[in-house]
């Protein structure tokens, strides 16, 4: 029972992993408005919104709880995103 319940968890996540397999927060974010990029976030699932943070690491303190809702990780990986591109600007200034 415990070996199926595994499986069936494993598959689900699976399928939501495939789902935003080919989106990276960093780069979608340089290539629309803030607004566009929060818009693009919600058309996400809330599983697949927490699979972009878990994907890329987007949670390394761990601050978000189990159960945060959708609007408050899309909002946490615009702000990262938006953090990560001013790092980046300042970085590559000559």
């Amino acid at each position: 029972d415990a070996l199926g319940k595994f499986a069936e968890d494993y598959v689900a996540k699976r399928r939501v992993e495939s789902a935003v397999a080919e989106f990276h927060p960093f780069i979608a974010s340089r290539k629309v408005t803030p607004e566009e990029f929060r818009k693009q976030l919600g058309g996400f699932s809330a599983q697949e919104v927490r699979m972009v943070v878990e994907k890329h690491h987007l949670d390394p303190a761990a601050v978000l709880k189990a159960r945060a809702s959708k609007k408050v990780l899309v909002e946490h990986i615009a702000v990262a995103a938006e953090k990560r591109a001013a790092r980046d600007d300042k970085l590559f200034e000559y």
